[in-house]
């Protein structure tokens, strides 16, 4: 059991590092495509983005958790293939939309049919590298070495990329948006090595195949749950307010993820830990990692929006500058979002699904009934105040949970 403590928590270290890489190259691509891009251009550009992470997590039907939590550990190099593999339909289905799309685009809307093939497109890769991570953490032979090659190399074609479009001083957000799928081929082609370089072996049982697919369907919701509340609020913004708001919220919002984005990949890696080690949830244990949390969320919040304030009012347009005031909810919600993420990952080791589920649906259905009251009237700064209020009543929801469960394991 020591070794398997230890062995995560190695994975664990890496793959935030490796997390933190990845938001370090998302972040230069941000400040490129803010200074190349006008507010509503840059809003368009988010929306195809993060429309692409939905359907991404819509079609991997809760997989990605359910093979965290229930998966098979140590030197299983078939692990990427039996993912891909019970993903296949959402794959092929992805690749025969968008290339759809592609044949509509000599017509009036042309334009639209492209942007939203790019982010099909981007949807299927980004499956590819979930299958490249979920064989890192489950232990996958040479994953390790496959894992990091593919994460420095994916960043630095995207960065590279990003740096040639704004020294060439290009402003179509297709040309942008066509940067993460083309960059998303470095996992594709990582992941293909991988499979190419194991045994034809199955991953594990027809049973266990068929356990994990149930256990996906149960997390399904939570995984809609969780994938609305991050991006809720840049699919919703521009139908309640501009683009131009968009552009300016996207910025903030992406320089603040870096708060959230390195927690939850060391917490995907603890669930299958938590679980199997007794003791690793005690009331003790749970209270003394909220507090690590919250002391190193506030921290990296504080630091993030200092950047983000330098950067606004030293170097962009002024077009830019209400983008300030996001700064101070953004930065609050991060925090707010972080310590709900622990819970749910609390939740999710348990197998309790539900629970794990209605902590973030209290946060969606909060967050999204107020942005049909604030956002029409106060634009980007409604929005942000929003999602405060649900990340609020997520961490409210899941105190409750949580003090229900105490009671009712001392009964």
């Amino acid at each position: 059991m020591g070794n398997l403590s230890g062995l995560l928590r190695s994975r664990a270290a890496v793959l935030v590092i490796a997390q933190l890489t990845a938001a370090a190259g998302g972040l230069f691509v941000n400040l490129l495509s803010t200074q190349g891009l006008a507010p509503d251009a840059r809003g368009e550009m988010a929306l195809f983005i993060q429309a692409a992470y939905v359907v991404q997590s819509l079609a991997m039907l809760g997989r990605d958790r359910s093979y965290l939590v229930g998966g098979p550990l140590a030197s299983n190099a078939s692990i990427p293939r039996s993912f891909l593999s019970s993903n296949r339909a959402a794959l092929v289905l992805l690749m025969l939309a968008g290339m759809a799309l592609l044949t509509l685009s000599h017509t009036a809307d042309g334009r639209w049919y492209r942007l939203a093939a790019l982010s099909l497109f981007f949807a299927c890769t980004g499956i590819f590298g979930y299958a490249l991570r979920t064989a890192y953490i489950l232990g996958s032979r040479g994953a390790g070495r496959i894992y990091g090659l593919s994460t420095v190399s994916l960043q630095a074609v995207i960065v590279t990329s990003a740096a040639v479009l704004f020294t060439l001083g290009v402003n179509d957000i297709t040309a942008w948006i066509a940067l993460y799928p083309a960059s998303g081929l470095v996992n594709v082609f990582a992941t293909i090595f991988m499979i190419k370089a194991s045994s034809p072996t199955h991953i594990s049982s027809l049973p266990l195949r068929r356990s994990l697919a149930r256990e996906g369907w149960r997390l399904l919701p939570l995984n809609v749950m969780t994938v609305f509340l991050q991006k809720a609020d840049r699919l919703l913004l521009p139908l309640l307010a501009t683009a131009a708001e968009l552009g300016r919220y996207a910025f903030v919002s992406s320089i603040m993820e870096l708060v959230v984005w390195p927690v939850s990949q060391w917490l995907d890696t603890q669930l299958r830990r938590w679980r199997d080690v007794s003791g690793s949830l005690s009331r003790r244990s749970v209270s003394r990692l909220l507090l690590r949390v919250l002391l190193a969320a506030t921290a990296f919040a504080s630091a993030t929006g200092v950047l983000a304030l330098l950067y606004i009012t030293l170097v962009l347009p002024s077009d830019y500058a209400p983008a300030r005031l996001l700064i101070l909810p953004l930065g609050l919600y991060g925090v707010l979002k972080v310590l709900s993420r622990v819970f749910v990952a609390v939740q999710v080791a348990r197998m309790r699904s539900a629970a794990a589920t209605a902590i973030e649906l209290s946060g969606l259905l909060a967050s999204v009934a107020l942005f049909f009251v604030l956002t029409p009237t106060h634009g980007a700064i409604g929005t942000a105040l929003s999602m405060v209020a649900g990340g609020a009543a997520s961490l409210g929801v899941a105190s409750l949970l949580s003090l229900n469960f105490r009671q009712k394991k001392a009964g």
